[in-house]
């Protein structure tokens, strides 16, 4: 394309041995009803057959830069250099969206002008795209950077749909993260001006749980939080020291979760305690502390006598 027909929307895609999911990403992209696009496949060193996967589509929308392997953060804030569109998607290599996820996102960035980021909402699906009953909060509306500390709505960052140049101001990923590094940005983005992020009700993000994320280590999601509160307190030390409790609950209500998918009980029980204990009222207003509690408590006095089916409903 000649810079006289730079495309509307440049939609970044970093993958790593991802052989087994980076088609249905691809094709998911391809299949949008909006099609002004360009499509940035951002390699970080596969040993597997992501590259030539992702070489294999003819589409002259395609473009697929194979790179040393460094992290996704360097892969990511390289396609934003290398980007040319008004507004930037994002995209996992493992996950996928539905046919009209560009079409509703640009549609409301402009009717919305005063919008700089927004998100969808995003159903869970497993290693085979089979549907795991589970969805993304249902939120509502515009989101503020103090309600995007105690809590990240969005989810996951293949539901992000953000202004290139309010990106740039805000600035890239922050590299010396090993998770969070998403939501760390999108804080940033917020600080811009007020209620610039808003959530488009519809479910347009499919997001795919299987072995080995990192958003299945709860370990490594915990670090992440503690170098975003660190990395804020030092932007906004007033409204973090007030906010961080809440964020800690929502935290260790996620990370307790986490640890019930993984089978350890005690872990999760433990998350669930240091929830309560962070924020008190905030954990018992909130119906998922409930069913979290709920399902750990089951699995771990009747574990052995709930049919296997049950427990993973649970």
């Amino acid at each position: 394309m000649t810079d006289s027909a730079c495309p509307e929307v440049s939609v970044i895609l970093p993958t790593f041995n991802v052989s087994p999911f980076i088609g249905a990403a691809i094709e998911s992209v391809l299949q949008q009803n909006f099609s002004n696009f360009e499509l940035l496949v951002m390699d970080d060193g596969s040993s597997d057959d992501t590259v030539d996967i992702a070489r294999s589509f003819n589409d002259p929308r395609v473009t697929v830069y194979p790179r040393e392997h460094r992290g996704p953060t360097h892969s990511m804030n390289e396609a934003i250099k290398l980007a040319r569109g008004r507004w930037l998607a994002f995209l996992d290599g493992d996950d996928t969206w539905a046919p009209a996820k560009l079409q509703r996102h640009v549609e409301h960035m402009i009717a919305n002008p005063e919008l700089d980021l927004t998100f969808c909402r995003s159903r869970m699906i497993d290693e085979q795209g089979n549907n795991l009953h589970i969805t993304s909060p249902r939120w509502k509306g515009t989101l503020s950077y103090r309600q995007l500390l105690i809590s990240n709505p969005a989810a996951n960052g293949s539901s992000i749909f953000v202004d290139r140049e309010a990106l740039l101001r805000a600035g890239y990923f922050d590299t010396s993260f090993s998770a969070s590094y998403d939501h760390e940005l999108w804080l940033r983005v917020a600080l811009l001006r007020p209620d610039n992020m808003a959530c488009i009700p519809e479910t347009l993000t499919y997001y795919r749980r299987r072995s080995g994320q990192i958003t299945a280590d709860p370990y490594v999601m915990e670090q992440g939080w503690r170098q975003l509160i660190d990395k804020h307190r030092q932007l906004n030390p007033e409204i973090v020291n007030a906010l961080e409790p809440k964020s800690r609950s929502n935290l260790c209500r996620y990370l307790a979760a986490i640890a019930y998918e993984c089978g350890e009980i005690k872990l999760g029980l433990h998350y669930i305690k240091e929830s309560l204990v962070s924020a008190p009222l905030l954990f018992l207003r909130t119906g998922r502390s409930y069913l979290v509690t709920g399902a750990l408590l089951a699995r771990g006095v009747l574990g052995g006598l709930l049919p296997g089916l049950f427990q993973r409903r649970l």
